[in-house]
């Protein structure tokens, strides 16, 4: 799971570092790999290709550890009072600290104790719920400019010509296809991640596909990338489907033994209702007008797929 980006912002008004410079991609270097598409393609045509976050795959997640954790802090709450019950009857509730000790801990645990667990979930609960049910990516490759939806809604638009492609690192030591949009000093003003995330260096060179797949569909159009989309997320106007989650999660582990692609489906299941929560509470996002009307696309595409629309 890598939240760079949605929990921790990413760093801006700085020069690009050593290690983004090291693992920059060349928007017109062709690199001779397959092409991965890694399941993230929500519509593809001749104006434009859209693709998922990298937050969508883990959504939920975080949502279910906090309203596990909303559904113990009662218990918690329980504990003190029972402390407090034990403490006024004379009792100490614990044999390791004094009566004295055990008020100041009940008095202290009950004045800030709920407010700032409280506060602190909430926050962290509304960066995942209340929301975008997905940040979505529009590449035009007409126009040569990207638009990405970022965490809180806003709307960021990138050169593809311009902006600076690297395999970048985020905090939790995951590497990811990043996009730069640099100011006219050279300085990183706004970034952006592509879906598809890499463990070490094997992996992370294997991100380099999926980058291909991205590139092609920029440099030479949908004719060099349709054949390798096998399906599209039915998530542009409508929350995921139960049991297209279910594929989806075992897309990604499908060359695992079985033992392995069922842990992985078990805690998609577990993780379920968080994730139910989360899009449930989320908005679905929608382009404004004025990204509309720049990617128009013709009745007749012969490119044109989308969820409805077999590849």
């Amino acid at each position: 799971m890598e939240y760079t980006g949605l929990y921790i912002k990413y760093a801006i008004n700085r020069p690009l570092t050593r290690l983004e410079q090291e693992h920059g991609l060349d928007i017109h270097q062709k690199l001779d790999l397959p092409l991965a598409y890694q399941l993230a393609v929500i519509k593809i045509n001749c104006t434009y290709l859209e693709l998922v976050d990298k937050y969508f795959r883990w959504k939920g997640v975080m949502s279910s550890v906090l309203l596990a954790i909303f559904y113990i802090v009662p218990i918690g709450c329980a504990t003190i009072a029972l402390d407090f019950i034990m403490i006024a009857s004379g009792a100490n509730p614990s044999p390791y600290y004094s009566q004295q000790q055990a008020w100041t801990q009940a008095v202290l645990l009950l004045l800030f104790g709920p407010g700032l667990i409280g506060s602190a979930l909430i926050w962290l609960l509304r960066k995942e719920a209340f929301a975008l049910t997905h940040y979505p990516i529009r590449l035009n490759r007409k126009s040569r400019k990207i638009f990405a939806f970022q965490p809180g809604g806003k709307i960021v638009e990138f050169d593809w010509d311009h902006s600076f492609f690297c395999l970048g690192l985020g905090k939790s030591n995951t590497w990811e296809i990043q996009g730069h949009k640099l100011d006219a000093e050279g300085k990183v003003s706004a970034t952006f991640a592509f879906s598809e995330l890499a463990v070490g260096t094997k992996d992370r060179e294997l991100l380099k596909q999926h980058w291909e797949f991205i590139r092609r569909y920029m440099e030479e159009g949908p004719t060099s990338v349709i054949q390798e989309i096998k399906a599209c997320l039915p998530i542009a106007d409508q929350r995921e489907p139960f049991w297209f989650g279910l594929q989806r999660t075992d897309f990604y582990v499908n060359a695992m033994p079985w033992s392995m692609r069922l842990a992985f489906l078990l805690i998609y299941l577990i993780c379920y209702p968080g994730r139910w929560f989360a899009m449930r509470t989320s908005h679905i996002p929608a382009w404004p007008a004025n990204v509309d009307e720049q990617c128009q696309v013709a009745p007749d595409d012969p490119y044109s797929r989308d969820a409805s629309m077999k590849p």
